[in-house]
């Protein structure tokens, strides 16, 4: 296989999403001949790939409007290798404008190749089924999910943590004067991110022959990544949250939480499809709703 978008970027998010999928590649021994971040390739490296090659997308949050530039790698990538069957890994679809919809129908449409895309709601899985009729879709949790050995690193001191998106995202429910804060990152952290990535502008000089030491980057950032994020939430009895994977990472743990909107549905498409019957945790439709449901889910795992 060969794995394209891989996150190169401080999220927490992405991090618990390759986690998933590089544990489910080794479980199935699936071999990878390249990984590559989106930037990569944009800056004009094109892998010679062998016949027989799948091309594998990164999963995410990215297929629609709000982050194009992973839309528009995908349809890049299946005109580039026609004949190369492509797996997308689980997304979610939001798409407000039609004729980029259409831009990725006609890409699909175009691929000789097999494309099989993967979608982690019912909601998205009934949308691109409409709307990418040429590729066969499959319903499937978030990667994430992939990983079996998410766990709380330490007990809980803190009662309830609120996580809270500050980006185009985030929860049309504001905190009032909740005391909130999103994904944590010392200056520490910040000063590592800036050295690894003039070190990957270095390595992707000669793109083809320092694979390896991309990967090593890739794996060092998001081991960062996830054990800010991981020491966050083990810290939480309860967790309040519109980020996806502050719900899916916590559910994951067994930690209880509760689900607030984001801006465009996507957390409350995740919770209806996966995780309502679950104990403890609970969607709150209203911010005076957040404190009953925070009663309500403690001590419930």
């Amino acid at each position: 296989m060969a794995f394209f978008d891989y996150p190169f970027h401080l999220n927490p998010g992405d991090a618990a999403i390759a986690a998933g999928e590089l544990a489910w590649l080794a479980r199935n021994a699936s071999r990878v001949v390249c990984m590559t971040r989106r930037e990569t390739v944009e800056s004009g490296y094109w892998p010679d790939l062998r016949e027989g090659v799948t091309l594998l997308f990164h999963g995410g949050g990215n297929i629609g409007d709000l982050y194009p530039e992973h839309r528009v790698l995908l349809e890049r990538m299946l005109l580039r290798y026609p004949d190369h069957d492509a797996v997308m890994l689980p997304q979610s679809m939001n798409f407000r404008d039609p004729a980029k919809a259409a831009a990725l129908e006609a890409a699909v449409g175009g691929h000789r190749g097999r494309v099989t895309m993967m979608w982690r709601d019912t909601r998205s899985l009934g949308t691109a089924s409409r709307l990418v009729p040429g590729a066969r879709h499959l319903l499937s949790p978030d990667a994430a999910a992939g990983f079996t050995g998410w766990q709380r690193l330490s007990g809980p001191v803190t009662a309830v943590t609120h996580l809270l998106r500050h980006d185009e995202e985030s929860s049309s429910l504001p905190p009032g004067d909740i005391e909130s804060g999103d994904w944590p990152y010392s200056a520490t952290d910040k000063l590592a991110w800036q050295a690894m990535r003039w070190r990957h502008r270095l390595l992707d000089v000669t793109p083809a022959r320092t694979d390896g030491q991309r990967r090593d980057l890739y794996l060092c950032l998001s081991a960062m990544s996830l054990r800010n994020a991981l020491g966050l939430l083990s810290a939480a009895e309860v967790v309040v949250t519109d980020r996806l994977h502050g719900h899916i990472l916590s559910t994951l743990m067994g930690i209880p939480n509760v689900v607030l909107a984001d801006s465009y549905g996507k957390l409350r498409d995740y919770y209806e499809t996966w995780s309502r019957d679950l104990p403890f945790t609970a969607f709150a439709s209203s911010r005076d709703a957040v404190p009953g449901l925070v009663k309500e889910v403690q001590g419930k795992v």
